[in-house]
């Protein structure tokens, strides 16, 4: 799995890298390869595969300072723009990341600080759920559930539990 993991890493960059992709902020990749910018989609397909990981690729965020009106990229670089064009701006951004982490757009009249919390308070939340799907394989675990022995998982590996 480990190749595979080098393969879709690569893949996830090009994919965040095309233009067309601008507007996705995440990648879900199914173990045999398939990509998919929801969630529940890549959840979906995996119901028919034997391995059922799904790899979780995020872009890096550009954060948005909204008291200042001033963006700031991954480098550190800002800019500030007149005050009517930049606050456009930073709805548009915020936008684009609720529709990614939501799979909807939020009410047309949101204000921006109610916007920027609930994108924050969602990626909190789904940063939780990927701490609390990881799980070290115990002997126990092999004992219990002959299925993992089958996949070759050994003691010690990490494995994702399928959240329910």
């Amino acid at each position: 799995m480990s190749q595979n993991n080098k393969k879709f890493e690569q893949e996830a960059k090009e994919f965040f890298a095309d233009k067309k992709n601008a507007n996705s902020n995440s990648l879900y990749v199914t173990s045999d390869g398939n990509m998919f910018r929801a969630e529940h989609y890549a959840d979906d397909w995996k119901k028919s595969l034997t391995d059922k990981e799904v790899e979780v690729y995020r872009r890096d965020p550009i954060k948005v300072d909204i008291s200042t009106d001033e963006s700031v990229d991954n480098a550190g670089h800002s800019s500030t723009e007149t005050s009517k064009g930049s606050e456009d701006a930073v709805r548009e951004e915020l936008v684009k990341q609720y529709i990614e982490l939501f799979d909807t757009r939020p009410a047309h009249n949101i204000g921006l600080e109610k916007l920027q919390d609930k994108i924050t308070a969602k990626r909190i939340e789904l940063e939780k759920e990927a701490e609390i799907a990881k799980h070290i394989v115990t002997e126990d675990d092999l004992k219990n559930n002959p299925d993992l022995v089958e996949e070759g998982v050994k003691a010690g590996d990490e494995i994702t539990l399928p959240n329910e």
